[in-house]
Parts: structure tokens; C-alpha cells; sequence
């Protein structure tokens, strides 16, 4: 009988304690989180987080990114496989690395979805077709043409929805998408995600500003090469019916060759012959005389500088304040050894203290004209091309090739690639380009 209680007891408390296993486990946070429980009232997803849903519109507790509508979310699901649904899908992305592709779906190291990548992102490749964006008149108002078709130049095509015939008369785009790249779709939800941002092509007028290191002149040679040509052409002057004329004419001709190689120009060979004497600046700097400034400027800003702009000087000390001179000539030999062509300007110095093989620094403000410019920001150098991504509206981004001239305060002058009133992308083409490749290559492969 004891032993039956015994029995008993041990029966109805290990009953307590398991009710009790059970009470706690409903309250416990890990049977809270449940999936079933959760999502069935989710209405928002974090895009990087996947695991965390809401109710309601908010920020993301774990990156403080914006929770995104369940509904319109791709990002981090599995593919649902549908027999009614139109779409295919090419390869799936890594999350993270848009370069990292799977044909089938995997996870990253995080543990996230590979993202789907289907068939209608990608524009076609092919240099004999076109893409064509067909607005739809029977579409509904506030949504986008879902119409993107591809085809090839003169192809008869009409729309499914309003039977009208579609145009495909447009140029080809070969040869303004760069090898190795394709146009891509990207919806509305992903350009948020990636925060694109674009700016209008515009016509401006430009300035550029040129900076050069310069120096105050001493040059002996020129010096002695001046008094080689100002004693010859005397010596023709003074016997011209002599029998060394012939000489001295000679003499003249190699001292004017010399000159011009060593920068002057015809003017300033025509301005010695009147001189009784060399330069004596190119020696020695004396008070209320000009010195000669040489600046050495880059070979791809020769085009932007000529005889008679104004050259702005500073010294290191400052003493004398800005100083400004007149460019009287530019050298016509470029240095082999640092690919730059000096000018030469002639400056006041007023106190003297501006002494022969000074270093000053050197500027000059060129003028530009009208031109079609694109921020600094918007270009992507891959190494051997500049391209821009070029938004032809409903998603379409269109890589292509630039042709650059000039920089200007923060943009480029475009000789080729753009015209006035296109918008390009400004921010957010890193990842474009990453997609735009990868698309390219995968499919090259089909």
C-alpha cells in the first residue's frame, strides 16, 4: 500500500512539473516568434533583415534601415514556383556582391537569400536591336508601360493591349553601349534601395583654372643668343654693301633660329632688333625693372593657353601681394622629360625683391565657352573608358562611352557621348555598373 502512494506521488509530481514545462514554454519569447504566429499580421520586412517583420511602417531595430511593404519585397525570399507566372528567372545574386551569381538558390555567409535575377531585367546585347518603350494609351493611369520590348530595326511589331503599331524605325544602339555591358532594368523599390540619383545633361558657359609652378627667369643663354642676333643684325645695318654682309646675314638667320627654339616668338625677335642691348633681367633683378616670369604648364592644357591672357603670380612670402603679367610667348618644343611647355610672361618688380631662379606659384583662369558638361560624380572610369549611365526613363539605364575634354570646377566638358536635356546618374553607378556587367557576361553565355 505504502509503495502504491509512493508510486502515486512520484506520478503526480512529475504531472506539475511538466504542466508547469508547458505553462512556461508558451510564455517563453523563443514560442513567441513563431513564423505562423508572426507573419500571418506582417505587413513590413527590413530589406537586409529578413527575419524581422512589423505591422506597421518603421525603421529596421537592427541596421535603422526603412521597413518595406511585404507585398512589393523580392529581397532575401526564396522564389515561389508558379505555373501562371510569366516570368524566368536567370541566375540569383549575392545579396551583398552583385559580382557573386549561383544558377541555383543558395545563401551567403549571413545566412541571406540569394536574390532573383529574371529574364525581363535584362535588355538585350545583341548590336542589331533596338529597345523600345511602348506607352500603352489602355494602360492604367499611374503605372508603368509594362511594355519593354526588344527587337530589331524595321521589325513590324503591334501592341498586344491597344493593337496599335509599334515604331522600331529608331537608330540602332551600337556603338554607344561599351563592350562588356548591357542596359538594365531597375524597379522603383531597387532604385530606393540603391539611391540612385540623377542630374540633367546642360549647356554652360565654363572656366577652368590652370595651376603651374613658376620661376623667375635667369637665363645667361638667352641672354647671349640676344647679343648674337642684336650684333648681327647692327652688323647689317651698319655694311650693307660690304663683302661680310653676306656673313652677317648668316650670322642673323641662325641667331633668329636659336631664338625661336628657345621660345620667342616673331614678335619678340621683331621687338629686339630695336634694342641696343640683351635683356639684362635674364641676369640679375634691380628695382623698378621687369623680370620675366617662366611657368611650365601641361601638354593637355597647351590648347587652353595663348599669347595675351593675364598670368597671376604669388610669391611664397607674399610680400609683394598677387602680381599679374601678360603672357608674351609659348615655347613651341614640349620638355620630353616632364611633358610640359613653358610661358612666358613679363611682371613689375616694383621693390626689387623679386630675385633671378625665385620659385612663385603660377595661375591662370581659362575661359571654356559654351559647352555640355557632366559632374565629376556621374562618370565611372573602368581603366580605359569613361561611362555614364544614361536613365531612359521606366527604369532603363543605358551604359555608354564619353568622350572628355576639359575639367571645371567639379565637371567635365563631354566632346562625344551626350547631348543637352538627357539625365545621367549620379549616384549609385558603382552598382550599376556591377549589374549592367555581370548581366553582360551571363548573357554572352546563353
Amino acid at each position: 500500500m505504502k509503495i502504491n502512494k509512493k508510486i502515486t506521488l512520484m506520478l503526480l509530481a512529475a504531472f506539475i512539473a511538466a504542466g508547469g514545462f508547458f505553462a512556461l514554454s508558451e510564455k517563453s519569447p523563443i514560442a513567441a516568434e513563431k513564423p505562423s504566429q508572426h507573419k500571418s499580421h506582417a505587413k513590413y520586412v527590413c530589406p537586409m533583415h529578413p527575419s524581422y517583420t512589423s505591422d506597421k511602417p518603421g525603421d529596421c531595430p537592427i541596421c535603422q534601415m526603412r521597413l518595406v511593404p511585404i507585398e512589393d519585397q523580392t529581397i532575401n525570399r526564396p522564389p515561389v514556383a508558379s505555373k501562371a507566372s510569366k516570368k524566368k528567372i536567370l541566375f540569383y545574386r549575392h545579396p551583398m556582391r552583385p559580382d557573386v551569381a549561383s544558377p541555383t538558390p543558395a545563401k551567403d555567409e549571413m545566412g541571406m537569400d540569394y536574390i532573383p535575377v529574371y529574364e525581363e531585367e535584362t535588355v538585350s546585347q545583341d548590336p542589331n536591336s533596338i529597345c523600345i518603350l511602348h506607352d500603352c494609351p489602355m494602360v492604367k493611369e499611374g503605372t508603368s508601360c509594362p511594355m519593354l520590348i526588344v527587337a530589331e530595326k524595321g521589325e513590324k511589331l503591334e501592341c498586344p493591349i491597344c493593337k496599335s503599331r509599334i515604331d522600331t524605325s529608331g537608330a540602332s544602339n551600337a556603338g554607344s553601349v561599351p563592350l562588356g555591358y548591357v542596359s538594365v532594368l531597375i524597379s522603383p523599390q531597387k532604385q530606393q534601395l540603391i539611391g540612385i540619383r540623377t542630374s540633367i545633361i546642360e549647356k554652360k558657359d565654363a572656366k577652368t583654372l590652370i595651376k603651374a609652378a613658376g620661376r623667375i627667369a635667369y637665363d645667361p643663354e638667352l641672354y647671349q643668343a640676344q647679343a648674337e642676333y642684336i650684333q648681327s643684325i647692327h652688323s647689317l645695318k651698319n655694311n650693307p654693301d660690304t663683302a661680310s654682309s653676306d656673313w652677317a646675314q648668316k650670322l642673323s638667320e641662325s641667331a633668329k633660329t636659336k631664338l625661336t627654339r628657345m621660345g620667342l616668338n616673331s614678335q619678340m625677335i621683331q621687338d629686339l632688333e630695336k634694342e641696343e642691348g640683351p635683356d639684362k633681367s635674364l641676369l640679375y633683378a634691380a628695382p623698378d625693372q621687369d623680370v620675366w616670369v617662366y611657368a611650365n604648364i601641361y601638354e593637355y592644357e597647351i590648347p587652353l593657353v595663348k599669347v595675351g591672357d593675364v598670368l597671376n603670380v604669388q610669391t611664397p612670402s607674399n610680400v609683394q601681394g598677387n602680381l599679374s603679367g601678360i603672357i608674351r610667348a609659348v615655347d613651341t618644343v614640349v620638355d620630353p622629360a616632364t611633358r610640359t611647355v613653358r610661358v612666358r610672361a613679363r611682371i613689375k618688380n616694383e621693390k626689387g625683391f623679386l630675385k633671378p631662379d625665385m620659385y612663385v606659384n603660377v595661375s591662370l583662369e581659362a575661359d571654356l565657352g559654351e559647352i555640355i558638361s557632366v559632374s565629376e560624380e556621374a562618370v565611372f572610369y573602368t581603366g580605359t573608358e569613361n561611362i555614364v549611365f544614361v536613365d531612359k526613363g521606366n527604369g532603363i539605364f543605358e551604359p555608354r562611352t564619353l568622350t572628355l575634354g576639359q575639367r571645371a570646377g567639379g565637371f567635365l566638358e563631354v566632346k562625344e557621348g551626350l547631348k543637352e536635356g538627357e539625365r545621367v546618374v549620379a549616384n549609385g553607378n558603382f552598382l550599376l555598373d556591377s549589374e549592367s556587367r555581370l548581366k553582360a557576361a551571363l548573357t554572352g553565355m546563353k
